[in-house]
């Protein structure tokens, strides 16, 4: 099976993402693509139906929404389709 490099879905290709610590936003090191910008993926897969291909879920922290990364696809956006 092929892969090929794409620009990462989760940080949208920036190589970073903001992230709340009591209260103050930050800048970290995306979790997905290590700050690189961009992921390899495999030939062959389709969008995650979960988090419709962003590899964001999103969760409620003490009554705060916040990204974390989706539990489908690891953060890619996309899945094998026998999945």
């Amino acid at each position: 099976m092929s892969s090929h490099s794409v620009g990462c879905r989760y940080c949208k290709g920036d190589g970073s993402v903001k992230v709340s610590i009591d209260g103050v936003w930050t800048d970290q090191v995306c979790p997905v693509c290590g700050g690189a910008g961009t992921m390899i993926i495999q030939e062959n897969t389709v969008s995650c139906r979960y988090c419709k291909g962003s590899g964001k879920d999103k969760v409620s922290i003490d009554g705060v929404w916040t990204d974390q990364v989706c539990s489908v696809c690891g953060g890619t956006g996309r899945v094998n389709p026998r999945r």
